[in-house]
């Protein structure tokens, strides 16, 4: 029924076009014809727009400052603001350190240093050896000076005298035969009957078998009459000796600190020397500063000849694949903006 309308609607309005040409031909000769376009009648929805604006800015992870991981010169810079570049490209190129000959002398120092190392361990080792020997053998002296003065305090043991009351009794009874021996030999040399050498021999037994009586007799009498105050004193005076050189064995602390102190001062200067070595490796093997992400470079902040360190920002390179956008919507605007709509670009 619709559809019935609009045509009789539409065959109406070209017959009263007609007729307004057929009664007024000179003003349709005048002015010309609309054109009246004819399209079918649909159901559809009415689109609204929101203007706003806001900015873009790349994803935390889509934009790098590229610094160089060594200091050093930089040599060319062979990108511009606005280039595009490919992850793992280049960007800059640095002047070479260290060259061959210093690459051997910091070895070199190296090799020095690991060596007054190890000969500063071996040093303090020793040193700690010899103390402990010396601690030991000055205990083991002081006790066996202490063990002498215990004996001079004592003094003489009744089985000490007994067996020197002994001695002396033995002695003599040796002498006596011996001069008897003697007094024999002596008739018979006499009559002619013995060799001088036999006598002789005779004679020399009974001087030993006298000094043997002596010795004896002497050895009693010490033990009967005990220790002398001078041999107490000297005992005693050997045993603080002992202990002194105790003290002073154990003193010796102090030179091992200094030993180590030179192995801390070894370890420094290797820790040093190495550090130099592997700074002139890593400039030898990091000379080129490259892109870790392809995208545009939108910053160029050094130039050729410019001094650099790790911290110098060479380039920044931002990946437009995906990017951020911050819109600046007012509250009243803001209930129009649903989750999924489609901005218009």
């Amino acid at each position: 029924m619709r559809l019935t309308h609009l045509a009789l609607f539409v065959l109406l309005a070209l017959l009263g076009c007609k007729q307004g040409a057929a009664s007024g031909g000179d003003e349709a000769a005048a002015k010309p014809l609309a054109k009246v376009t004819v399209a079918k009648v649909v159901r559809g929805d009415i689109g609204e727009s929101l203007s706003v604006t806001g900015t873009v800015s790349p994803l935390p992870d889509h934009e790098a400052k590229v610094a160089p991981q060594v200091p050093g010169r930089i040599s060319k810079v062979l990108v511009r603001t606005g280039s595009f570049v490919q992850k793992g490209q280049t960007l800059a190129t640095l002047v070479p350190g260290a060259t061959p000959g210093q690459l051997q002398q910091a070895e070199a120092a190296v090799r020095l240093a690991r060596e007054t190392l190890t000969q500063s361990r071996l040093n303090v080792t020793s040193q700690i050896q010899t103390q402990h020997s010396s601690v030991r053998q000055a205990e083991l002296t002081l006790r066996a000076q202490q063990v002498a003065l215990g004996k001079l305090r004592a003094g003489s043991r009744p089985q000490e005298v007994v067996q020197a009351t002994a001695n002396v009794a033995a002695a003599q009874a040796t002498l006596t035969a011996a001069r008897q021996s003697l007094n024999r030999a002596q008739i018979l040399f006499s009559e002619g009957l013995l060799a001088r050498k036999d006598l002789e021999t005779a004679q020399q037994l009974e001087r030993t078998a006298s000094a043997a009586l002596v010795s004896a007799q002497q050895a009693l009498s010490l033990v009967q009459q005990g220790s002398r105050p001078e041999d107490v004193r000297a005992g005693e005076v050997a045993v603080d000796q002992a202990a002194e050189a105790i003290r002073a064995a154990k003193e010796q602390t102090v030179q091992n600190r200094s030993k180590w102190q030179d192995v801390q001062i070894a370890e420094a200067q290797l820790a040093s020397a190495e550090g130099a070595l592997k700074t002139m490796r890593a400039q030898a093997h990091f000379l080129t500063v490259v892109s870790p992400l392809s995208g545009f470079v939108v910053g160029r902040t050094v130039n050729a000849g410019e001094n650099v360190d790790v911290t110098s920002v060479i380039a920044t390179v931002v990946d437009l694949s995906a990017v951020r956008l911050l819109l600046n919507v007012s509250a009243d605007k803001a209930s129009q903006i649903k989750p999924g709509q489609r901005d218009r670009k």
